[in-house]
């Protein structure tokens, strides 16, 4: 464009007329006021500089129209002598669309803001995270790292540090592991993740990945972390689980230790009372039935604390048999039959008719379970009733669901032990009920029994009206194509009196009551042992005799009867290992496991228990058939 120094337009060009927007003779002969009226200060500062200085002047602007997306950069130039006079001069105003540069220029402005923008954030989270990047040249050695790298390596940010002087900074063997891992990483092509110390203090972990060109790795990069604080957390944590781990240990062994002296006395003293009660001496039998009676709770007392140690340590499994739910249901009732009667007391029992007669179930842990509860209800009931109640929520061809209601009449329990009923070694001390004994053990076993059967059990109880528990149970009923474990057959010890004396038994024991205890139940079945006191004897009367069974005492003096048993079996393998023992914690038998002794005999002995071993090794040795051991049961 041409303009004349009153900004009048005197000529028009352009290479592509569309640009305009007016027509090309609409410019001429109007001034700028009038064309561009909303921009006449932009230009008329740069035309006014032309003109006073001769010097040509430029300036950008925005399209006038808002909506549209356009730049233009326009430039005065002074195309006349400036001392003509005024009406001769003459200016070129050009104007240049500018628009794809001005917005590479914005693009690259927002990118670049958003580059700092993010090594900020980076840079906020590395200190965050105690992480910093890196990256290796491999074909140069430079080694780059960002600031916080050179933070946790305590580098100087101005310090420039190359691959040696890493090695130099790890501790004594580290150096060798960061070596190999970087190395493996370049000839495997593949990432790599260590741990590594620095600084005799610090514990790091560095993470990266190959960057390969034409099949070769030109560069590692990755990034380091700080883990300090988390490998300190770790072996805290790693120590703690140790003092745990020694304590639960020092735990078990101080129970086994305690289980083994309680139940060698304890032993002693019920096997001379079923000796006595055996031989039926009439004028005493009170005093037998008392003994018996003391010695059975005593034993009772240390199966509860071994019971709940057990399951606190997850060593107790359910053992599912099809099991007469009635009967066994009848059985414990019957059991406290004589001491309701003794109370005054009414034990009701009720049975939802629509319950199957067998279910699948672990009858031991069912039977723990309402003893207890049974018998609590019955000790603090002075008058009234007890009821066992027994109802079916639900029933398929597969499953019923159980509610078990154990309801009482007695004292009652104060609204402030509710929440503590159910903790070990807890007792309701109350005036009421002191003259109670107990180790306040029943209940928390049989809380943590009901939870083995994925339920658990609810309280109601109102002082002097009593209480009710409750807990629902699902069994699985018995299918026709269902595999069950059989229990054990039980043997009438009457039957075989005096009928397997050709059995040849070795008895090793080294406390003189058990073994005497001992001796005499074997002589009742007609066998007459050799008897060992310790290991070194036994191995003296095995030298000269063969023997059919051996019973061997765990705990002994010298040559205990784990080092013994593991001998007989490799010395001797015809004769059959029993192990007597007064030490039931689980871990005992995975040791006696280990050296192929199966079979334990606990203390104290049950003339029934001890039966199932002499029969099963009569019918070994073809002294006694199964078949006819069958036949001759009453």
């Amino acid at each position: 464009m041409e303009i004349d120094t009153e900004r009048r337009f005197i000529n028009v060009w352009a290479k592509d007329e569309t640009l305009f927007f007016l027509p090309k003779e609409k410019f001429i002969g109007k001034t700028i006021a009038e064309v561009f009226p909303h921009m006449e200060s932009l230009f008329s500062a740069p035309i006014t500089a032309a003109i006073r200085t001769g010097e040509p002047q430029e300036f950008e602007y925005k399209h006038i129209d808002p909506t549209i997306d356009k730049w233009f950069k326009a430039k005065v130039t002074m195309v006349s002598k400036t001392n003509q006079p005024a009406e001769q001069q003459r200016l070129a105003l050009t104007i240049q669309d500018i628009t794809s540069r001005i917005k590479q220029e914005q693009a690259l402005k927002q990118t670049k803001a958003l580059l700092e923008r993010t090594n900020q954030i980076l840079e906020s989270s590395q200190k965050l995270s105690n992480t910093g990047g890196w990256e290796f040249d491999v074909l140069t050695g430079e080694m780059f790292w960002t600031n916080q790298t050179k933070l946790i390596f305590e580098i100087g940010e101005n310090d420039t540090i190359n691959y040696q002087d890493i090695l130099t900074l790890c501790d004594p063997g580290y150096d060798y592991i960061f070596d190999q891992h970087i190395r493996r990483s370049l000839e495997k092509k593949e990432p790599h993740d260590f741990i590594f110390r620095i600084r005799d203090k610090k514990w790091l972990r560095s993470i990266g990945f190959p960057v390969v060109e034409n099949n070769c790795v030109v560069k590692l990069r990755g990034a380091t972390m700080d883990i300090t604080e988390q490998m300190k957390t770790t072996q805290a944590l790693l120590e703690a689980k140790n003092k745990a781990e020694e304590a639960a240990q020092a735990k078990t062994d101080f129970l086994s230790v305690m289980s083994h002296e309680i139940r060698t006395p304890l032993n002693g003293i019920i096997g001379i009372s079923n000796l006595l009660k055996m031989n039926r001496f009439q004028d005493h039998q009170a005093y037998v039935d008392n003994l018996i009676f003391s010695a059975d709770h005593l034993l009772q007392l240390i199966n509860d604390i071994l019971d709940l140690t057990k399951i606190d340590s997850d060593h107790v499994e359910l053992v599912q048999n099809e099991v007469n739910l009635f009967e066994l249901l009848q059985r414990i009732t019957n059991q406290f039959n004589s001491l309701a009667e003794s109370k005054n007391i009414d034990l009701i029992t009720f049975v939802d008719p629509g319950i199957p007669e067998k279910i699948i179930a672990d009858a031991v842990r069912i039977n723990q379970i309402l003893n207890n509860l049974i018998s609590n209800a019955l000790k603090y009931t002075d008058a009234g009733k007890v009821t066992v109640a027994l109802q079916a929520l639900s029933c398929d061809a597969h499953k019923v669901t159980i509610r078990f209601t154990i309801k009482d009449t007695g004292i009652g329990i104060p609204e402030e032990y509710h929440e503590v009923i159910f903790d070990s070694f807890k007792q309701v001390q109350q005036p009421a009920s002191r003259k109670h004994t107990g180790t306040g053990l029943g209940l928390a076993i049989t809380k943590k029994l009901i939870e083995l059967h994925n339920s658990h059990i609810s309280m109601e109880s109102t002082m002097g009206k009593g209480t009710t528990f409750r807990f629902d149970i699902a069994f699985d009923l018995p299918q026709s194509n269902m595999a069950i474990d059989q229990p054990s057959i039980s043997y009438s010890v009457d039957t075989y009196a005096n009928k397997l004396g050709d059995l040849r038994v070795l008895l090793v024991e080294d406390n003189p009551i058990n073994a005497m205890v001992a001796q005499k139940q074997l002589a009742y079945f007609g066998i007459v042992p050799d008897c060992a006191y310790d290991g070194l004897e036994a191995l003296s009367l095995l030298k000269n005799n063969a023997y059919h069974i051996a019973f061997i005492d765990l705990h002994m003096p010298g040559m205990d009867g784990q080092a013994l048993s593991e001998f007989v079996h490799k010395h001797y393998p015809d004769t059959h290992i029993v192990i007597s023992t007064a030490d039931i914690m689980g871990d005992v038998r995975v040791r006696l496991s280990e050296i192929h002794a199966y079979d334990i005999l606990n203390k104290p002995v049950v003339l029934e228990k001890l039966l199932v071993f002499l029969l099963k090794v009569a019918e070994q040795r073809s002294i006694i058939s199964m078949e006819s051991a069958l036949d001759e049961q009453p």
